[in-house]
């Protein structure tokens, strides 16, 4: 069959199915290849199916698209939708409403198929990342409007994020490979950023950021962590298969809280010219810094904080104790409901612990929980964070996440787990699942204890069904 009629399927998990439109296209001599978005460009298609539906994490969808220069076709839910993908869109791209009726999917499929073979415009990396970042004057409002706001809640912070050489870059390969390598970073953190985050390209290769969280210890932990991500991550050049590894480095400066009675330019030059000292000061330090302003505390704080930090930790697999999720969600719940947040709690749990530590040892169930841990880490996202509930179960809190977007997040955790290598003391392999359940914060779930019982009946109900399953409490 003509390679030309293969179109990757973009699908947001390996189980997911659209059975019976793959059906019907399938007869009409498509061959469709299921795929996740960062294979697009390895199960040898010519045109790709994007759906809004597969994207519930904010940039998502931006971020695949910038995965493969493939003519795509984006299926939006609603016309809003519809709308927003049309800015995206470049001209090698159709946007349809919906998968229905299935006549004008194939007709847009066949205008595709015209434009296989095509250039790629060079600007239309450039395109998307300008219709979904802010530009400077854009995202100085943001920051003006928040500086207006008295509301002592949370925690906030303003972060500049450079590229590290980029010179370098535009010297070696262009600046048309420079600017689409800008506009892959751009995706990678709307990827990782909350709703709430303003995002913005403050100038040439550097980024603002306007980030609030539920206190300091959070917004430090996550911006440590996706400046590493960002540091760890390779990025494509042109259509090849070249990819290079950038440095990015971080200035970050608190926003303290003000009272009511509005902003003056003091404050706004004040927090950006911290913001810069920082960058400045990281960039001298070494490639990937992260910097906070004011600086870190005095050495008797900064001992006190990691005394502190630590008596927060349990001592075995070093995630958060049951006493800080206790205390955190008890101010996390109220003040997402009173900002209109969403908030979903996970609570996981090894289904064979018990015949490993019959079996094995107490040292190897010990052993589990702490590689338990450390592959649920690398499984959640940037803005999530663990904590260790009771003795072999762990919660995974997800601020900022809908009921889809967790099940996506623990979907991708249980099947980690699964495939993930473990060891007994004995150096003996383990075969491990994990049944994991989900609870939404709502106006009948309102509170840290409601919270926490509503994930327990949906991990007992997963438990209920076998191994490995999830459940998510309606």
């Amino acid at each position: 069959m003509d390679t030309l009629l293969t179109v990757a399927w973009v699908v947001p998990h390996a189980d997911y199915a659209d059975d019976d439109v793959l059906t019907l296209l399938r007869s009409q001599g498509y061959r469709i290849r299921p795929c996740l978005a960062e294979d697009a460009n390895s199960v040898g298609a010519k045109l790709r199916v994007l759906q809004t539906r597969s994207f519930t994490e904010p940039g998502g969808l931006l971020r695949a698209l910038l995965m493969a220069e493939l003519p795509t076709l984006i299926v939006a839910d609603s016309a809003d939708e519809e709308a927003q993908m049309l800015a995206l869109a470049g001209p090698h791209d159709e946007v349809v409403h919906g998968l229905a009726p299935v006549g004008l999917l194939l007709q847009r499929l066949q205008r595709l198929h015209q434009r296989v073979g095509q250039p790629v415009p060079d600007d239309v990396a450039l395109r998307r990342e300008a219709g979904t970042l802010l530009d400077r004057a854009a995202w100085s409002a943001r920051l003006v409007q928040h500086l207006a706001q008295a509301d002592a809640t949370g925690c906030a912070a303003v972060v500049l994020l450079d590229v590290d050489g980029f010179r370098h870059v535009n010297a070696r390969h262009g600046h048309e490979q420079g600017n689409a390598v800008l506009a892959q970073i751009s995706g990678h953190l709307q990827a990782l950023l909350t709703p709430q985050d303003a995002l913005g390209r403050y100038g040439g290769n550097e980024f603002a950021l306007l980030v609030r969280r539920y206190d300091a210890t959070a917004l430090r932990q996550e911006m440590q962590a996706l400046l590493h991500g960002l540091n760890q991550r390779e990025f494509r050049l042109g259509t090849g298969t070249e990819q290079m590894r950038l440095h990015v480095s971080a200035g970050l400066a608190w926003l303290p809280g003000l009272a009511e009675g509005g902003v003056d330019a003091g404050r706004f030059n004040q927090a950006l010219s911290q913001a810069d000292q920082a960058l400045l000061k990281a960039k001298r330090m070494r490639d990937g810094e992260l910097v906070l302003h004011p600086s870190e505390p005095a050495a008797a704080g900064a001992a006190a904080s990691r005394a502190r930090r630590g008596a927060e930790l349990d001592p075995m697999t070093l995630v958060y104790h049951h006493t800080h999720l206790a205390a955190r969600l008890a101010r996390e719940c109220p003040a997402a409901l009173r900002q209109g947040r969403s908030l979903v709690l996970g609570l996981i749990d090894i289904d064979q612990l018990h015949s490993i530590n019959s079996t094995h040892g107490r040292a190897s169930g010990d052993l589990v929980l702490q590689r338990l841990t450390e592959v649920a880490r690398a499984s959640v996202r940037v803005v999530d964070w663990l904590a260790r509930y009771r003795s072999a179960t762990f919660a995974v809190v997800m601020p900022d996440t809908d009921g889809p977007g967790a099940a996506l997040v623990a979907r991708r955790v249980l099947q980690a787990l699964a495939e993930a290598p473990f060891q007994s003391c004995q150096k003996r392999p383990l075969r491990i699942s994990a049944c994991m359940g989900l609870a939404g914060l709502s106006p009948g779930c309102a509170d840290a204890p409601s919270l926490l019982a509503a994930a327990e009946g949906a991990l007992l109900a997963a438990k209920s069904r076998g191994p490995g399953q999830l459940h998510t409490l309606d």
